[in-house]
């Protein structure tokens, strides 16, 4: 009977985390929804500022350089020299799959970086749950207490990362 509890509360306990995950999940796909939007809004702009400019040829390949320079910009914003492979199109339309894989790489490095620092204080805290999600005894009320509590202090860590 015990080991079925354990068992019941170990399968709600992985039902909550892949909740959460899913719940993330969920937000990072409607953030790059918008991203992905916002850069094709920027590219419906940038065929139409072509278009208009057919007539002039001269301000046309001036807009045209201003164009190239601009995508170059956002392109080598993420992009490092060394993956500059095929058209600038082909290298523009990867942008935001890059921008993603910063993002994430950037959250790592903060999250590593806060628990670094518990570590530092508290040596002897297991870290290593913290993957598993919340703790069973922790609702969700309490948590949005705690990540309350946090945040000034997740910005003081944000200034010290930025130095």
């Amino acid at each position: 009977m015990a080991n079925r509890s354990y068992l019941k509360s170990q399968k709600l306990k992985a039902t909550e985390a892949d909740r959460r995950k899913v719940a993330l999940l969920e937000a990072e796909n409607a953030t790059l929804k918008k991203d992905k939007a916002a850069l094709e809004q920027r590219v419906r702009m940038l065929k139409d500022v072509i278009q208009k400019n057919r007539g002039s040829t001269e301000e046309h390949q001036k807009e045209l350089q201003e164009l190239r320079v601009a995508a170059r910009t956002v392109v080598e914003s993420v992009d490092s020299a060394d993956e500059s492979d095929g058209s600038l199109a082909d290298q523009l339309q990867k942008v935001p799959q890059k921008f993603a894989e910063y993002l994430a790489e950037a959250s790592r490095n903060c999250v590593a970086q806060a628990l670094g620092l518990v570590k530092s204080y508290w040596s002897w805290a297991k870290i290593g749950v913290l993957g598993d999600g919340l703790c069973s005894t922790c609702d969700h009320d309490q948590f949005a207490k705690y990540v309350e509590e946090a945040e000034p202090v997740a910005d003081q860590i944000v200034k010290l990362i930025e130095q």
